[in-house]
């Protein structure tokens, strides 16, 4: 019977750590596309500058 018990709770867990996992993906998809966008801006906006004192 507390095998059964723990095997129910086992699979609730495994179910549960699924559907948070499936909640959390995208929101961590968000940020690191928000992190390499402000990455690439520090990169073109110093050079884009340079650009622009340099025909000027």
């Amino acid at each position: 019977m507390l095998n059964q018990v723990a095997d129910f709770y086992d699979q609730d867990l495994n179910n549960l750590t699924e559907r948070l996992g499936k909640m959390i993906e995208p929101v961590v998809l968000l940020i690191m596309a928000l992190v390499v966008g402000l990455i690439a801006l520090a990169i073109a906006l110093p050079m884009m500058q340079m650009v622009n004192i340099v025909q000027f």
